[in-house]
């Protein structure tokens, strides 16, 4: 994958040599020009055609233009098999990573300088950008557009770790969201009740891989990083803070801001630590850190929520502390944000409470999170077994509602999409080829239940229709939100956004390819892409897939967040 603007000085490659490419990028400087000069007499508008995709033979090569030509992005596939909307929205999630670090003020500087080397802002963020790629080329979970979450984990441990983060977000004005993760896959999160201010999935992503992708961050303390999510405003940097809970299993808070004061890191840091004290992850060296003064707000928010250390169990109101009053006060202990920001740094060794669980193998969390891996290796084999699949990918979306935990319709805004993904059985358990294969076939199954065909030609059509959504939306508000998205950015993203749409009707499809058989269903708030022998008849098939998504659907409280929480 590589981009360039219209004058070809710049070039990234994710394989081999970018010197390699001049004649490349001069040739498809010499397509994009002739094709942009072609005007279609049919349209009343006479806007410039623009070109998306080229096929020749096994090659397959999706184009994606910013804005007038500021940047184009190139994907070139020589397997033959993968789609062109899953190429697409390869280029789509390099796009998204260059507004993640840039914002999309990076069109500007192009239009100015076409000749600006866009690596000189673009820093060391190599890792990160080919982390991205990395994932949606070998992991298919962004097929659905679904994320993975750190399982199995006993819900009430997951839904405790939710309240407290509820409880500590709902006293810190500006804050976002709030979310612990593992690596790239989610524990659980807190998000805004408003639905235009809700995270999306490639957002979610685009956060998941940064915190994977940077190993420092579990070394390096508390960190203070702009960031720019797409979705929620594409010209804006918002600021992620994030610290380390717990070295071992690798556990990470990440509290987001739209704020990037001072004051705003002192409250996050004091969140921070009660969010660790909470959770009984604190060690020596937090021990000797804390003063007295945080050490009271940490009993003070503990007693508050009911909580005395961590342990696992459910222990209080899922209902967290009322927003009502200055919400700093909480934090300070009744003083004004002078007093607070005057504080700074000024830590005393002091004693932890008798009531705090120190961090060892035996705090629940962490040892649910380390043991998750191989917990969760032998469940999937079990449900493998259990429906005679060689593998499956599942996408779950769950209801979003309010931090009071109601499950009323009123209370309900987005869905947060889930995906748990198998491990690979016999015959396909070592074989890198078939795997990918796999994947493959489970792009054109999902394009199928979407609009009943996987080829190029319904794919235009759905990213027209796509965009003429976008074009005709009436409804903005100060963000220029469609629908619940920015229109302004998710016009570059139409093959995520076909994705992540859920197919409008319920349906089965199927393909066999040699001794294998590949199905998708969908139903409400849920899909489901496995392969089977080819030897199972259709019928059957099908019946052994209804009975896997009903087992699925059963121990959902294992492998997901099923009561998401929000604040006001």
């Amino acid at each position: 994958t590589f981009f360039h603007p219209p004058h070809p000085s710049f070039r990234e490659t994710r394989y081999g040599d970018e010197n390699d490419l001049a004649q490349t990028c001069a040739l498809v400087q010499v397509l994009l020009a002739t094709t942009a000069s072609l005007d279609d007499d049919d349209d009343e508008n006479n806007e410039k055609e623009e070109i998306k995709f080229i096929r020749a033979g096994d090659m397959k090569i999706a184009f994606l233009t910013i804005g007038d030509s500021a940047m184009t992005l190139l994907a070139v596939s020589y397997t033959g098999d993968e789609t062109e909307a899953f190429l697409h929205m390869q280029l789509e999630y390099v796009y998204a990573q260059i507004l993640f670090t840039l914002t999309d003020q990076v069109q500007n500087i192009l239009e100015t300088n076409p000749n600006f080397d866009l690596r000189d802002l673009l820093g060391a963020t190599d890792t990160v950008m080919e982390g991205i790629l990395d994932e949606i080329s070998s992991i298919p979970t962004f097929i659905t557009s679904g994320v993975e979450t750190t399982c199995p984990i006993p819900i009430e441990i997951r839904e405790n770790v939710s309240r407290i983060l509820h409880a500590a977000g709902n006293q810190i004005p500006n804050i976002v969201y709030a979310i612990v993760t593992v690596g790239r896959k989610l524990v659980t999160m807190v998000q805004p009740k408003k639905n235009e201010h809700q995270i999306r999935g490639m957002d979610l992503h685009l956060i998941l891989n940064f915190v994977d992708r940077q190993p420092g961050l579990l070394t390096s303390g508390d960190s203070w990083l702009p960031l720019c999510l797409p979705h929620l405003h594409p010209s804006s940097f918002v600021y992620a803070y994030t610290s380390c809970l717990n070295i071992d299993s690798g556990l990470t808070l990440v509290l987001v801001s739209t704020q990037s004061t001072s004051e705003q890191f002192l409250m996050f840091r004091t969140a921070g630590l009660i969010i660790k004290s909470s959770l009984g992850l604190e060690d020596d060296e937090d021990r000797k850190t804390i003063s007295d003064d945080d050490r009271k707000v940490i009993e003070r928010f503990q007693e508050t929520i009911g909580l005395s250390g961590f342990s696992g169990g459910s222990g209080g109101s899922s209902n967290g502390s009322s927003r009502e009053g200055n919400k700093l006060r909480f934090l300070v202990g009744g003083g004004n944000a002078n007093d607070y920001s005057r504080r700074g740094n000024n830590y005393q060794t002091s004693d932890l409470s008798s009531s705090q669980t120190p961090v060892t193998a035996k705090n629940p969390l962490v040892e649910a999170v380390i043991k998750a891996p191989s917990e969760l290796c032998n469940k999937l084999d079990e449900y493998c077994k259990f429906a005679s699949v060689f593998h499956f990918l599942f996408r779950r979306d769950i209801p979003i509602h309010s931090g009071n935990g109601s499950s009323s319709s009123s209370s309900c805004s987005r869905k947060l999409s889930h995906c748990i993904n198998s491990t690979f059985q016999i015959p396909l358990e070592n074989d890198a080829g078939s795997q990918r294969r796999v994947m493959n076939v489970y792009q054109r199954l999902a394009l199928r239940l979407r609009y009943g065909s996987c080829k190029v030609e319904a794919t235009m059509n759905a990213f027209d229709q796509f965009h003429a959504n976008e074009a005709n939306s009436v409804a903005y508000d100060e963000y220029h939100y469609d629908n619940g998205h920015s229109t302004s950015a998710t016009n570059y993203f139409p093959a995520q956004g076909i994705f992540k749409e859920a197919p409008k009707i319920h349906g089965v499809t199927y393909m066999t390819d040699g001794y294998e058989m590949f199905m998708a269903l969908n139903g409400k708030n849920f899909e489901l892409y496995a392969v089977l022998p080819s030897m199972i008849s259709p019928p059957n098939a099908t019946s052994l897939c209804a009975r896997l998504i009903r087992k699925l659907m059963s121990d959902e409280h294992m492998f997901l967040i099923t009561k998401p929480l929000t604040w006001d």
